[in-house]
């Protein structure tokens, strides 16, 4: 596995971890906000069942002030959970951004290798032409050697070989090589 492909797990992972604590979080965050509404509809009913007759007082008061109690310590858990919750916000969208330009960075890094491949390809490309042209070279001097003549021991300055009989290149190719223009894509 390449750096950027392991750096690219890594930070998935670390969203993965982040989301599922910011899940359980919001979970837990929207339970106190449960319980706070439930504490405070116990003090509403507490305040219902003495208009209604139902409890004296006394009774209505302290289920009040147990729900009263109730709110204010679960207010403080809540702000508490706000904060954390805030923070972990911020973490989550900075493992997104991390595995955004993870992404980005494993993307152009298999770029980069297929380009290497791709190079490899035409080296090796243009030295199994070059080196099909030199054996057609060589065929063309053994086919135009005298008959008597061995034409392994003819020195290429007596017999030039001209590559134009050998091989003329499409136009598209001199354009490449004479004029750097690319064959149309």
């Amino acid at each position: 596995m390449t750096y950027a492909i392991n750096a690219l797990a890594g930070a998935r992972a670390a969203l993965a971890s982040a989301s599922e604590k910011a899940d359980r979080n919001h979970n837990a965050h929207s339970a106190l906000l449960v319980r706070l509404s439930e504490a405070e509809a116990r003090s509403a009913g507490a305040e219902n069942d003495f208009r209604a007759g139902t409890i004296d007082e006394t009774v209505s008061a302290f289920r009040r002030s147990i729900a009263a109690a109730d709110a204010r310590d679960l207010q403080t858990m809540i702000n508490q959970s706000a904060l954390a919750l805030a923070a972990e916000n911020t973490e989550l969208s900075h493992a997104k951004a991390r595995v955004t330009e993870a992404e980005k960075a494993a993307h152009r890094e298999e770029l980069q290798l297929t380009d290497s491949e791709l190079k490899n390809r035409v080296e090796y490309l243009e030295k199994l032409f070059l080196e099909t042209v030199t054996a057609r070279a060589r065929l063309h001097i053994r086919m135009n050697a005298p008959a008597d003549t061995d034409p392994d021991s003819i020195p290429k300055s007596r017999f030039p070989v001209s590559t134009n009989g050998i091989y003329k290149p499409s136009v598209t190719l001199e354009n490449l090589i004479r004029q750097n223009v690319l064959p149309p894509m």
